[in-house]
Order: C-alpha cells, then structure tokens, then sequence
C-alpha cells in the first residue's frame, strides 16, 4: 500500500493524516484501495484528486461510491441500501440519457454526481426530489446534488423512484451545461437562451426564495424535459427490462408524464385528452403511493388500477426474482 494512492497521494499532502490511516486499516478504508488506484489509474493523478478527497470522505462517513460512474452515494442513502441499489442500478443501463450521465459524470474528470437522502421540511414537505441548480466547487471541481426525500422514499415504488432519479438526472445535466458554457454556446436555440437568463438570474438573486427565480428556472428546464419525454421512458424502461419487468413503452411515458411539475407545462395540456390526463395522474398516484387508484376512461366507465412496482424494504434489498404476478397487468 505504499505505492499506488498512498504513494500518489502522500507526498503532496492531498489526503489528511486522517485518510491515510483510514485506508491502511484493512478492516475499513482498506478494502477500497484497490478501487481507489484503479481509479487513479485510469484518470490520472493530478486529475483525481479532488474526486478521490470526495470519494474518501463519504466513504469514512459510512455512505458508498460508484467509482466507475463517478456516482457518490452519500450515507444517507447508503442507509436505505435497496432504494440505493434502485438507483445505482438506473445509472447502470445503456439508454442515450444514461450515456449522458455516464459522460458527463464520468469521463469529465472535473464533475461528480452525489446523490442523498433527506426528510424535506416546510414547503418542500411534499416534493419527491430536488437538484441543486449550482454545484459545489473546489478549485474547478464540482459536485452536482440530487435530494431525495426521505418519506417519498419510504412510500413509491421503485418504478416511482427510478422514474424520479431519472428526472433529477436531467435536472443535473442541466445544471452541468451551464456550468461549462454549454448554454452560451448554443445561445441560438431558444430553449437554451432561455434557460441561461433562467440560470444567470438565479445566481444573480439575493432573495431567490421570494422574487421567483427559482421558479421561473424550474418551469423551464421542465418545459425543456418535455421535449425529452422519449429519452426518459427509454431510460425507464431500461431500468424496468433489468428488473424483470414487462411493460408497454407507452406506460413508461405515462408515467414519466406524471410528476407533478411536468402535468403544469404547457406540452401536457395539448399533448393528452382529458381521461388521458386522469389516466396519467393515476399511473404517478399509484406507484409513488403504492395505492391503488380509480380513474374514470370515459363519462361512464371507471378502472381500479393498480401499482405495478414493488415498495422496497426500508433496509433489506429487495429480490427482483419474485416480482409480483400483476406486474403486466398494465400493457397499455
């Protein structure tokens, strides 16, 4: 072990004395060395270092790192280790909006992805999840973070959850464009233009709470979203396929259709009939309540829908080998 991190790291004085003593205790930080020099490896030294610093200290505080995804799963979420496991396992797919995740927050060694777990308070109670629309930096390295609430957690299932990680993922990359410019430099398209005097606003804003900058941002990027609604239901279908689930596409997008900011754009309205908006509000009802939901199809004629997801123990990670029977129920 005195080669690779601690021989990288050590004579630069990167890592506290703290760190080092960590990782030469085989019983805790031990194990992750290996990871840790393969990493390095990989990316350079000069260019992990400040991941690495990251990726260490939510390893001491007892929380778990993708280090190929560049994905930091803070303790507080490590704590509920099946909702984790759903949410790594949704990066872990092959569909285009993943690939861009995985470039973003992987292959750009100067950005990470940290996701945690919360019990959000005041007028957040009822929101499922948020992503900070500006990072934390040190020294031009950033970590973009994803809040999920803890009582949302407890009560969706995991098509609910991998649906919110996915939407929040959009969020993030958002939040990465504009960062490195990426905004600025499509300036011409309208969306984009629009989103960078969102985005320069916000960070403008002493009071942001109350003179609705953040507002304003967060209905564009999800006027944005709905143009990638298609992106989202493959990447959510990607995560449905690997868990043994068989599903229309079409129920995917239903269901990505139904958090409640994307049901206020505009799109929404034009895009679905009435009974095809009750259909939807179900769909989300149901699977981020694990309830069953009754919605009228016509003027007459209603339908009990079920949720077709699995609610994820609280602690235990959940087997995929024994989903329930109704789970095609819903080939829409």
């Amino acid at each position: 072990m005195n080669g690779g991190v601690l021989g990288g790291f050590n004579n630069n004085e990167t890592l506290s004395q703290e760190d080092i003593a960590w990782l030469q205790d085989r019983a805790t930080g031990g194990k992750y060395v290996s990871a840790i020099n393969n990493f390095i490896s990989e990316n350079g030294c000069e260019e992990s270092e400040d991941f690495i610093k990251e990726a260490i200290e939510t390893l001491r505080n007892d929380g778990e790192v993708d280090f190929e995804e560049r994905i930091l799963i803070d303790a507080t979420l490590a704590n509920k280790p099946c909702h984790a496991k759903m949410i790594k396992a949704t990066f872990s797919g092959s569909s285009d909006l993943v690939q861009s995740v995985k470039e973003f927050f992987n292959d750009d060694t100067k950005y990470a992805y940290r996701l945690k777990a919360s019990q959000f308070t005041g007028n957040y109670t009822s929101t499922n999840a948020t992503t900070n629309p500006f990072p934390t930096c040190n020294q031009g390295d950033c970590t973009v973070l994803t809040e999920f609430n803890t009582t949302y957690l407890d009560s969706a299932t995991d098509l609910a959850i991998a649906k919110t990680a996915i939407h929040e993922s959009v969020h993030a990359i958002l939040t990465y464009l504009f960062q490195i410019g990426a905004l600025e430099a499509e300036g011409d398209h309208p969306n984009y233009k629009d989103l960078l005097i969102a985005f320069t606003n916000l960070q403008a804003s002493t009071s942001p709470d109350t003179d609705g900058t953040i507002a304003t941002l967060n209905d564009l990027q999800h006027e944005f979203m709905t143009d990638l609604v298609d992106e989202m239901a493959d990447a959510l279908q990607d995560y449905g396929q690997s868990r043994g689930y068989s599903l229309s596409l079409d129920y995917y997008k239903k269901l990505v259709w139904s958090s409640s900011s994307m049901m206020e754009t505009s799109n929404y309205t034009t895009e679905f009939s009435h009974f095809e908006r009750l259909q939807i509000l179900a769909i989300g009802l149901a699977e981020s309540t694990n309830t069953n939901q009754i919605y009228l199809i016509n003027q007459y004629d209603e339908v009990d829908l079920q949720p077709t997801g699995i609610q994820p123990s609280a602690t235990e990670p959940v087997s995929y080998t024994h989903l329930r029977a109704h789970e095609t129920r819903h080939d829409l």
